[in-house]
């Protein structure tokens, strides 16, 4: 755990801009690419991870044009990828091999993906598995399911799965697969993981059966085949980076000279002027909105999430 030293200063009056949300900046790029129709994405975060899955996208048959920072345009291929003209860069994004494995699972094409020596020594077969079983066949040519991985999709049977680890990764990769398969595709997740694609695909159009955890934190997530719709607009934000900025303004809250300990996105102590508690995410956007001349806007999003 990393440890700053934070002293007073001056009052801060400014607006703050988060950054884009990384997860959701790829699934809006892959989704609106998978839509009917122009989509108009903006906040899109354009790091290298998020750009690696917008020139997969475009080399599987979408045209996504970048109009401004943060804004791209992108027309959908109304579910009907194409054959790519060569190998699919991945780079360095687990992300965007794991859930496009899902993706071109179900279309009558052989893909071959690739990524850079980080990516080539991570094993994939967490998503082949699943996939696999849903009549994917799969090649991964770095042995013990390390990339490059070949994809040869075709048309694919419903799936009930039963996650032995929570994975968003894994359960997207299936859930997307299942938009294209006759009959209903379900995960279930032995705990509570990041619930991005959910959203996003109810927004895209899909509906979804969203089960409710029981005792032990199992859910079940379940859909039927269907077509995404166009979106005119995504805003993805992050709430984890903004928690940085946040600090400034508990800071001003709890007085001078205060040594905070966080841990972004997991929760850290904060102590100081009679504070002592677990911080989360969630806690800071609270504290953001706290009365004074010293408050700040995040700019949070809608889709933020503090977990």
């Amino acid at each position: 755990m990393k440890t700053f030293s934070v002293r007073s200063c001056s009052p801060i009056r400014a607006d703050i801009t988060v950054p884009g949300d990384k997860s959701m900046s790829h699934r809006s790029a892959m989704f609106a690419s998978l839509a009917e129709g122009r989509s108009v994405i903006t906040g899109f975060l354009e790091a290298e991870d998020c750009l690696s899955t917008v020139g997969a996208m475009r080399s599987l048959g979408a045209h996504i044009e970048h109009t401004g920072e943060g804004t791209f345009i992108i027309e959908g291929t109304g579910g009907r990828l194409s054959q790519p003209a060569g190998d699919v860069d991945c780079g360095n994004s687990g992300t965007t091999m794991r859930l496009l494995s899902g993706i071109v699972a179900s279309h009558p094409i052989r893909t071959r993906m690739i990524g850079d020596a980080s990516l080539s020594k991570r094993p994939m077969g967490r998503v082949i598995k699943p996939l696999s079983e849903m009549g994917a066949r799969f090649t991964a040519e770095g042995g013990d399911g390390k990339p490059p991985l070949v994809v040869e999709g075709g048309v694919l049977k419903p799936l009930s799965y039963e996650m032995p680890v929570a994975s968003a990764q894994v359960k997207s990769a299936v859930l997307l697969a299942g938009l294209s398969a006759e009959g209903e595709t379900s995960v279930v997740e032995p705990a509570a993981c990041r619930d991005h694609t959910e959203r996003m695909l109810q927004e895209f159009g899909v509906t979804l059966d969203l089960g409710k955890a029981d005792a032990n934190g199992r859910r079940r997530i379940a859909l039927r085949q269907c077509q995404l719709g166009r979106q005119q607009t995504r805003q993805p934000r992050r709430c984890r980076i903004g928690a940085h900025h946040g600090l400034q303004r508990l800071q001003r809250t709890c007085g001078r000279n205060k040594v905070a300990q966080f841990q972004p996105g997991k929760g850290g102590p904060v102590e100081g002027a009679g504070l002592k508690c677990r911080v989360t995410a969630a806690a800071l956007v609270e504290a953001l909105a706290l009365p004074g001349p010293q408050g700040i806007n995040a700019g949070i999003g809608q889709h933020a999430r503090a977990r």
